[in-house]
């Protein structure tokens, strides 16, 4: 009746103000309630460096073998970075293994705040050495190309004591078990393995159905792998390690960019649906788990696969 009433008695360019006022009032309590919910831990800068510095440090890396804007593109996930840093344990002589190493931004953070030897490797192909610049330094990675979902590691049983596995699971279409039964052969007992993908409960997955999107990613032209076939949750990851001969050390969930949800503009409503998640929401999970089993069979759960 309130709303007849308004359009009867106010001119139209009156009414189109309201419109906008009310509008702009949606949006700001939808975005301060958006703000409430946002995973947003304390970005882990090393000790004598601030973030602005640390990000400096990161676009200063140059290398011929790179197309033009991929360390633009990958810099967007700065804060990933920074957070997976610190889950690496320090320590003189300490092996890594870090699968998928190009364009070695994470490799270039753990040259410059790690003791550790490091070992790259990558599903594209091996060369003679990739020259990476930065910093004013100049370093030769080089590595090996094998596919993490279907080929034997070429590595010795309990060759490291740590290993990474960042933003990968999430790229294979069959058989995620595999790589970290591998990864759990040639780590260490005891070793720890460092492991991020996108978190399948994120706000913006919440917020895509809701906006009329889909959630699953876009086919790629690249191939098989170039796409993210299956994202997991928190609860999935932890229980597809668990069976699989690991003990979850760490786990936590992170905002790194910004994403679709800043587009819904009804999160003050959402809210009380989703705030008993809070901590659980977050774009990325983060990983640390520790070797607690060697000898156990690969588990290849029918929560995970079916025929």
């Amino acid at each position: 009746m309130l709303r007849r009433l308004v359009k009867t008695f106010l001119p139209s360019g009156a009414i189109a103000a309201v419109q906008r006022r009310n509008t702009a009032r949606q949006k700001s309590r939808s975005g301060a309630a958006l703000d409430a919910l946002r995973d947003n831990p304390p970005l882990p800068v090393p000790a004598g460096w601030t973030a602005e510095g640390l990000h400096e440090y990161l676009m200063s890396v140059e290398a011929d073998f790179l197309p033009e804007g991929t360390i633009e593109h990958f810099m967007t996930h700065f804060r990933r970075f920074v957070y997976t840093l610190d889950l690496v344990p320090d320590g003189e002589g300490l092996r890594l293994l870090e699968l998928g190493a190009p364009p070695y931004l994470m490799s270039s953070l753990l040259r410059k705040f790690r003791a550790v030897e490091l070992t790259p490797a990558d599903y594209s192909p091996a060369g003679a050495g990739h020259v990476v610049r930065v910093g004013g330094e100049e370093h030769v990675y080089r590595h090996l190309s094998f596919n993490v979902e279907t080929d034997p590691f070429p590595y010795a049983d309990d060759s490291f004591d740590l290993a990474l596995f960042c933003e990968t699971i999430e790229h294979l279409p069959d058989d995620p078990v595999h790589p970290l039964t591998e990864l759990r052969r040639v780590l260490k007992p005891g070793g720890r393995l460092i492991l991020t993908t996108p978190n399948a409960c994120r706000l913006e997955n919440v917020a895509k159905p809701l906006l009329g999107e889909n959630v699953d990613d876009h086919y790629c032209l690249n191939g098989r792998y170039g796409r993210h076939n299956r994202e997991f949750t928190t609860a999935e990851m932890r229980r597809l390690l668990e069976e699989n001969g690991y003990e979850v050390e760490r786990l936590f969930t992170a905002d790194v960019h910004e994403d679709a949800a800043v587009y819904f503009k009804y999160w003050d409503r959402l809210t009380p649906l989703v705030e008993g998640r809070r901590g659980d929401l977050g774009q990325y999970m983060f990983v640390r788990a520790r070797v607690a089993d060697k000898a156990r069979p690969p588990a290849r759960s029918e929560w995970l696969y079916r025929e």
